[in-house]
């Protein structure tokens, strides 16, 4: 019993010397990414290779961790809104509303990741008279010096992945002509500034201000590009960016030169507070639970 085989497709390529035929037969590795469309089995070939890229990276660009870490970091909150996207058949804004947060979240904890993959040492308690003795007599300032060095340029090369990825999702989010994607987008753009108050060293402060900047540059960019509300879009815009703009510019200007006083810090936790809760029911918005839920239709 004979299988039918599906004919090769035939293509033809113009080159100098003249026409050149070949078939595609479909086989090999390349053709998983190459002939049809992305599924949900490439897609997670696609993030395999580039998960097992950002892991080889630091082994071959010796002095360069803070760019294999952005990479490393970016193309795993990248993959990670794929698969949203694809595996769970939603659209960009939806895939952007999970994506973008969790990359502002990921920034609270990497200050202590870049420690621990530097492996600076802990500093050691003594609670007994024997563990006191144990204790080593001096520490061994100049490594310790290198060592924090090399975890601060990884925090910026982190902090700068982790930022990149939020400043896109952030995008993506005000491009869909949805007050809930909108709203949510304005609050995590006013997250973003607030994530510099993280940092100690002046490099990461700087990769938010700049993040934060040019967030604000593509939210103009699409204001300005959507003619289907555009003055009242540019009305409610303007004046946030102006705010937004100041405040970036403030932090940028201030970082490790002006310490805030404590009302002043009471203030800012309590609206850093309000913006984290409203997060998670403007997610919820925009991925449309309360119509479904409550039925509501516009």
């Amino acid at each position: 019993m004979q299988r039918d085989h599906a004919k090769p497709a035939r293509r033809t390529v113009e080159t100098p010397s003249g026409r050149i035929g070949y078939s595609e037969t479909g086989s090999g590795p390349a053709a998983l990414f190459v002939h049809g469309g992305w599924d949900r089995h490439r897609l997670l070939l696609g993030c395999a290779a580039v998960l097992l890229v950002a892991v080889v990276l630091p082994a071959f660009v010796g002095g360069y961790e803070p760019v294999a870490g952005a990479y490393g970091l970016a193309a795993a909150l990248g993959a990670l809104g794929a698969l949203i996207a694809i595996v769970g058949d939603a659209t960009p804004a939806r895939a952007a509303a999970i994506t973008a947060p969790v990359a502002l979240a990921v920034t609270t904890i990497l200050p202590t990741v870049s420690l621990r993959l530097v492996r600076v040492p802990r500093p050691q308690l003594a609670l007994t008279a024997p563990e006191l003795a144990q204790l080593p007599g001096e520490v061994d300032q100049a490594r310790t010096r290198q060592q924090v060095a090399a975890a601060r340029s990884l925090l910026t090369g982190l902090s700068s992945g982790a930022l990149g990825v939020a400043a896109v999702g952030i995008a993506v989010l005000f491009a869909e002509p949805t007050g809930w994607s909108r709203s949510l987008a304005c609050v995590l753009a006013a997250l973003m500034v607030l994530r510099s108050r993280l940092f100690a060293a002046r490099a990461p402060v700087i990769a938010s201000v700049v993040a934060t900047a040019l967030t604000l540059v593509a939210l103009l960019g699409i204001a300005l590009v959507d003619t289907s509300d555009e003055r009242g879009l540019l009305g409610v815009l303007a004046p946030v960016a102006a705010v937004l703009g100041i405040a970036t510019l403030t932090v940028g200007a201030t970082a490790g030169r002006w310490t805030a006083s404590p009302r002043m810090r009471r203030l800012v936790d309590i609206a850093e507070t309000l913006m984290l809760v409203s997060v998670a029911p403007l997610i919820l918005g925009v991925w449309h639970v309360y119509s479904t839920v409550f039925d509501l239709k516009r």
